[in-house]
């Protein structure tokens, strides 16, 4: 992966201790949990995140490229037959899993997040990837604004001509309710972001600048967000 810029020598030994801390959470099968190998099984959403933050991490310090594939190939076994991916493990902290935390039972929402992870973290996992962009576009079920939101930048990723159809429901529901600030929307709005910048961000830059305007207004004073 390309680097980005160059980070100050503190800022590079931070991120160093951050990805030897999270290390202790690796299970022996490459995957993550709360309780390492205490636990009975890894975490899907928790092994996706891990895997796509250490992909952005490469930016700036070494990352064993190994180590990477084998967290994605414990991803890439619980893809099913549909191409959707099978959630098990558990999460104890629930607000770290954003919008999916109150989710339905469906495996859509949680596999346009792996496929997400698949996409930023490069080489890793690309030949499931149609499967599992099937597996979300041909979710018609309604929906919730973080799960089209998700469902918006996976297929936008993966260059999927059904991405325009999803960012437009995303923008419609982020724009049309009332929860406008709360976490889950501004999470929301910002794979929308992402999304629209993907596909064209010359035909989507009044739609993303109005969404970067309200996420904005809704920093705190830190400069950070709920």
């Amino acid at each position: 992966m390309r680097k980005l810029r160059t980070p100050s020598d503190s800022a590079e030994l931070e991120v160093l201790r951050c990805y030897q801390r999270e290390l202790t959470y690796r299970r022996s099968d490459g995957s993550y949990s709360a309780f390492g190998d205490s636990d009975s099984e890894g975490s899907t959403w928790l092994t996706a995140f891990v895997l796509r933050s250490f992909a952005e991490a490469s930016q700036y310090i070494t990352i064993d490229e190994n180590d990477l594939q084998v967290t994605a190939d414990w991803l890439l076994s619980l893809q099913m037959d549909d191409g959707c991916f099978q959630s098990v493990g558990h999460v104890h902290h629930q607000a770290m899993k954003g919008g999916l935390g109150s989710a339905s039972a469906s495996a859509v929402p949680l596999s346009a997040y792996v496929a997400i992870a698949l996409s930023e973290a490069g080489h890793f996992g690309a030949g499931a990837l149609p499967a599992a962009v099937s597996c979300i576009a041909s979710d018609t079920a309604a929906t919730d604004v973080y799960s089209e939101s998700l469902k918006a930048y996976a297929l936008a990723l993966a260059s999927s001509a059904d991405a325009p159809a999803h960012i437009a429901a995303a923008y419609d529901l982020l724009t049309a309710g009332d929860d406008e600030g709360e976490s889950i929307w501004v999470e929301s709005a910002a794979y929308t972001v992402l999304a629209m910048l993907k596909v064209d961000h010359l035909h989507y830059v009044s739609q993303a600048v109005d969404l970067i305007r309200r996420m904005s207004s809704h920093r705190n004073s830190l400069g950070g967000f709920h």
